[in-house]
């Protein structure tokens, strides 16, 4: 049940607290220690100003759980016999606090732990009142009233007789043994609201009720009109989780709080009642759905403002709909990466991103015709978040476009921008990956614009190399670009020997220059065959990898032509299966990647992490890839230079060979992809936190 909160401990926030009590008095057995939650509560010193006088009397230790990144250092530095725990939880999460509770119960020295709220203001004999039950062995789980000090919604929370069973309790007033928080494992932290509530039903269900301490007197102040109304709907949204999560538990559920059944059924009866007053016969329907109030009235009677009851059930029964509405459509992941792409950069990114905690999903195409899944592109972007994304991290743009031409390309790009405004309009935050800067082939219309459309939407941008980072921020006027460097890819199926990999190939005891990935212009395949011809039958070239027909055919012409003349060059124009490529890779002694033009290339990093040496031309763009097993050509003169290199490589010892193939992979596998999850992870956190 429990989940890694991500705590941070602060080594350094060591302090007197955790001297006191160590030493115990005669009637002493326990220890006590007293959890504050706070993120930005300024209240919170008042808090810790009447609850000193009482650890001290009780040699209890005060332990607080902030999360406010240093915002209320100034009442840390004031109250230096606390134990301050600086917390920093998932940034996707809109509340930690189940995680700060284990967080504060994990760090406790004591064997009795007592909650209170940051701003709460406790009683003067309030945690001695509070914890004498469990010092005595009385009870294991207790709480106690929380009075409201001004006038609200509710005048007193957990208003029951001394000694009776509560059947759940807010943690702002409560204290407990710790045996019992291990036995139960904690908090749930699947749950943003409601995991006291859900954290006393499970302690009474291994044998340990709640039972109320009417003398501990916890006071609060329940803020403002507005934050009662925020706190009606994040209770609505809890109670519809628990419904979720505690299935068993849903009969008592109803029985204890029927305000969170009835009002969301009033609120669907109101749609009905609409819905019936467009036939004549049932115009009256809306009025004696009104008239459902007046019994609404009768039953709040006993609180302060009938009124403020009924609204704050109102909004806590939109909440629960709401919630159960989600629930029932499918939550989404904080992360969702676009376009849905299987290629193994993208994989393995997702999965580092996945192990710092962060759960990360495609943006998949939810219609079969592309043209569609365009045009539904804002809704879906609105409903995503609705649904729980927080972030949508951009890496290529083709699939926002089927066109480039001038009519469906200019569209296509207004299209974008309305899709880019509606994810800000949602509140998602836009991260894009600058895997080139531009697209090697047309999108839109005019792909200058639709960048500068993009960069302009992004809450943050990467960049996987300085030349990269630098004519993003050139190009574009970008103040801050993000270098993440491209992390190793190793292929499943890859542990073949080049002897065998070569028997199922075909290929004989030469040299085999490969290349691989996609076939397209920019890739400049047509160097390599030139290259290749003037070689001759002196070397093997192999090309693996599919792309636009009318291009395939343009190569295989010259494929054929080169063979006419003597140059082995094996063609298969294919798609080709991680299996089928890890054979590739490993009957290969060289690879070549003849760009003409190019910012980031993953066959690079591909061939270098599975130990092949490899050619490429000296682009600017390629000089961070420094591995020694990597050797350039003039691209000013390719044909010859690289018809040079491959003639060397040719006659070079093959020991030689497979030392610059380990020196390859040794480089490239020194890109960490847990650091380049963090960092991915952190950018995302940035782009949240700036909000």
């Amino acid at each position: 049940m429990k989940v890694d909160s991500g705590s941070a401990h602060d080594a350094s926030s060591t302090s007197e607290s955790t001297t006191l009590g160590q030493t115990r008095g005669p009637r002493e057995e326990h220890r006590v220690s007293v959890v504050v939650l706070s993120k930005d509560e300024p209240d919170l010193a008042v808090t810790l100003d009447l609850l000193k006088p009482q650890c001290e009397s009780l040699r209890a230790e005060c332990v607080v759980v902030d999360a406010s990144e240093s915002r209320l250092d100034e009442i840390r530095v004031a109250h230096p016999w606390v134990n301050w725990i600086d917390y920093s939880g998932p940034f996707w999460r809109s509340s930690t606090i189940p995680h700060q509770r284990n967080v504060g119960c994990r760090a406790a020295l004591g064997d009795i732990i007592v909650f209170c709220d940051a701003g709460g203001e406790p009683d003067d004999d309030w945690l001695e009142s509070i914890t004498a039950p469990l010092i005595s062995g009385r009870y294991t789980l207790v709480c106690g009233p929380v009075v409201a000090k001004g006038v609200g919604v509710y005048s007193v929370i957990n208003d029951f007789a001394d000694g009776e069973v509560v059947p759940s309790a807010p943690s702002g007033n409560m204290a407990f043994l710790r045996s019992v928080f291990d036995l139960v494992d904690g908090f749930d932290e699947r749950l943003y609201y409601g995991s006291d509530v859900d954290y006393t039903w499970r302690c009474a269900e291994a044998g340990h009720p709640c039972y109320q301490v009417r003398g501990a007197v916890m006071n609060m102040d329940f803020g403002n009109p507005s934050l009662t109304v925020r706190r009606s709907w994040r209770y609505g949204r809890a109670w519809a989780r628990l419904y979720g999560l505690r299935p068993q538990r849903r009969f008592k559920m109803m029985k204890e709080s029927p305000e969170r059944v009835v009002y969301p059924l009033w609120i669907l009866l109101g749609a009905l009642s609409l819905l019936a007053a467009t036939r004549r016969r049932l115009r009256w329907a809306p009025l004696a759905w009104l008239g459902i109030l007046g019994l609404f009235y009768v039953r709040s009677r006993k609180y302060p403002s009938p009124r403020s009851v009924i609204a704050d059930h109102i909004v806590g029964g939109v909440s629960v709909l709401n919630e159960s509405a989600r629930r029932l459509v499918g939550e989404m992941p904080p992360v969702v990466f676009i376009p849905h792409d299987e290629t193994p950069y993208v994989r393995r990114l997702a999965d580092a991103v996945r192990a710092t905690g962060t759960p990360v999903a495609s943006w998949g195409s939810p219609t079969p015709s592309a043209t569609m899944n365009i045009l539904l592109g804002p809704l879906r972007v609105i409903v995503l978040a609705w649904r729980g994304m927080k972030v949508l991290h951009i890496h290529w743009t083709y699939n926002f476009s089927k066109s480039s031409d001038a009519v469906f390309g200019r569209l296509a790009r207004w299209w974008f921008g309305i899709f880019l405004s509606a994810a800000h309009a949602a509140g998602v935050k836009v991260v894009w990956t600058a895997h080139n800067v531009l697209p090697h082939e047309p999108v839109f219309d005019d792909d200058v614009a639709a960048r500068k459309v993009l960069v302009d939407r992004a809450d943050a941008v990467i960049a996987m190399s300085p030349h990269s980072a630098d004519e993003v921020a050139e190009a574009f006027s970008v103040q801050d670009v993000t270098i993440i460097p491209h992390g190793p890819i190793e292929l499943l199926g890859g542990s073949a020997s080049r002897e065998l990999a070569r028997q199922e190939l075909g290929l004989d005891h030469r040299t085999c220059f490969t290349y691989f990935g996609y076939l397209r212009p920019y890739k400049g395949v047509e160097v390599l065959i030139d290259a290749a011809e003037r070689l001759g039958p002196k070397v093997t070239v192999l090309v693996a990898g599919h792309g636009d027909p009318a291009y395939v055919n343009t190569l295989e012409k010259l494929v054929t032509a080169a063979a006419a003349r003597g140059a082995d060059i094996r063609f298969a124009p294919r798609w080709h299966s991680d299996e089928e490529l890890a054979t590739v890779i490993a009957a290969s002694d060289v690879s070549v990647f003849p760009f003409s033009r190019v910012d980031n290339s993953g066959s690079v990093i591909l061939a270098l992490a599975s130990g092949v040496p490899v050619v490429v031309p000296d682009l600017a763009s390629l000089r961070h890839v420094d591995s020694p097993g990597v050797f350039r050509y003039d691209h000013a003169d390719p044909v010859n230079s690289l018809a040079a290199i491959m003639t060397e490589l040719s006659t070079m010892d093959g020991a030689q060979r497979v030392a610059l193939g380990d020196a390859a992979r040794e480089w490239a596998l020194a890109f960490d992809w847990s650091e380049i999850g963090r960092a991915t992870n952190a950018v995302y956190a940035g782009t949240l936190r700036e909000a």
